[in-house]
């Protein structure tokens, strides 16, 4: 519109939903290799069977405006939720944003022709990462004992309904160029990268009966250059 702006932009929406189950069993002392199905087996060795399942949802918007092919601005939100988490965490708002500057295009460096190319950019982003057990959340109880002649359960994962996600944050500023008809390229980037809230487990008392359980504790900062 009005010759120079250019606007565009994208929302969407994502759902998965993962369920995993399996069940095995296991026998030996089959009386000849003809007898191939366990009930067939003098003894009954094992039985097993596993469940598990997780959710994520999100929604995401971004936008993206070009002034004259000089001024570019993009921005991002993301808002996910993930079942991993506690139930007062599952939900996370991710923003990011990115600015450039393409000089070649103004008027000052017209006739500076063995310039082709030459963009300042400077950018900002968060995303989240929940790769963790799909209930380490969660305070669990497991089966398959036998107490007294009769089954029983036991308490065997604490609980962290606080648990959230754990972030990620990376800022970035950089400059391309393209010199003698694009014969020479390259860029310098000046880059950061800190992560909060790192998902790990982290140890308690022996008394509680436990050795640890997943929490969001500490950071790390990575920092640096690259040159093309």
């Amino acid at each position: 519109f009005a010759e120079k702006h250019r606007l565009d932009g994208l929302v969407g929406f994502e759902y998965r939903r993962e369920n995993n189950e399996g069940i095995s069993a296991s026998g030996d002392g089959f009386p000849t290799f003809e007898f191939t199905t366990l009930n067939t087996a003098a003894n009954a060795v094992s039985v097993g069977e596993f469940w598990t399942a997780f959710r994520r949802i999100g929604v995401f918007g971004t936008v993206n405006y070009n002034f004259d092919s000089r001024f570019i601005v993009s921005g991002i939100v993301r808002y996910d939720g993930s079942s991993r988490f506690g139930a007062d965490n599952r939900f996370g708002v991710f923003p990011s944003i990115k600015l450039a500057w393409n000089i070649a295009n103004e008027k000052f460096m017209a006739n500076q022709n063995w310039v082709n190319n030459l963009k300042l950019r400077v950018s900002w982003g968060q995303t989240g990462n929940d790769q963790i057990g799909n209930f380490d959340a969660l305070g669990l109880y497991g089966g398959g004992l036998v107490y007294n002649g009769a089954g029983g359960i036991t308490f065997n994962q604490l609980a962290n309904p606080g648990l959230q996600w754990e972030k990620n944050q990376t800022t970035n500023l950089g400059l391309d160029f393209g010199l003698f008809n694009n014969r020479i390229n390259g860029s310098l980037e000046l880059y950061q990268k800190l992560t909060k809230d790192l998902l790990l487990p982290q140890q308690v008392q022996w008394t509680t009966g436990f050795s640890s359980f997943i929490q969001n504790v500490g950071e790390i900062e990575n920092k640096g250059v690259e040159v093309t």
